[in-house]
């Protein structure tokens, strides 16, 4: 594959992978949990995802023209490696299905009240399958429309959602829970 990705691309791709649905619930989280010291737990957690985005994107660099297979065979070992890579497929497989699931729900219930979710998460795997027999330069100008409409809409909304309420409902900014019980928070939206 001989396909090559512009810089903003491939951050757009990364941008949609990481905020697709797995932040959606992440700030009600939070506030149920921490209350108003909940972005503590989310600098935490962001230092974490930070250093392994590092680690795989620095493994990726060393050892270019290779798969993360080779790689991982090459760095632990044959036996260690399969491990690994099994668990990274399991891994990844739940993600998918888990994503397809929750995508097909927030649909029905935004749009189609009426429609199945077996129905939505076939037809949403079938836009899926078509996206990829598109090759990888179709999807990076996907990501690329699609990332640009998101910044600039989230943009807009927060700056006037940022002129309603008063910053003394965001008081306390440390509620006194301890440091452990941050760290527990933390660990709960990592996993």
């Amino acid at each position: 594959m001989n396909e090559h990705l512009t810089n903003r691309q491939i951050a757009l791709l990364v941008f949609g992978g990481i905020v697709g649905y797995g932040v959606i619930n992440l700030p009600k989280d939070l506030a149920e949990a921490s209350g108003t010291g909940g972005w503590i737990p989310l600098l935490i957690t962001i230092v974490i995802v930070i250093i392994a985005g590092y680690m795989f994107t620095f493994l990726g660099y060393v050892h270019k023209e290779k798969t993360i297979y080779d790689y991982s065979i090459l760095l632990t070992g044959k036996y260690i490696g399969n491990i690994l890579i099994f668990l990274y497929l399991v891994y990844f497989f739940s993600i998918f299905t888990i994503t397809s699931r929750i995508s097909s729900e927030v649909i029905k219930i935004a749009l189609l009240s009426k429609t199945p979710v077996s129905a939505l998460t076939l037809l949403l795997m079938l836009v899926c399958y078509y996206a990829i027999t598109k090759k990888l330069k179709g999807i990076g100008r996907l990501c690329e429309l699609y990332g640009m409409i998101i910044i600039i809409f989230g943009l807009i909304m927060h700056i006037l959602i940022s002129t309603q309420g008063k910053l003394i409902n965001i008081t306390p900014l440390v509620p006194p829970i301890g440091i452990i019980a941050y760290f527990k928070r933390s660990e709960e939206h990592t996993s």
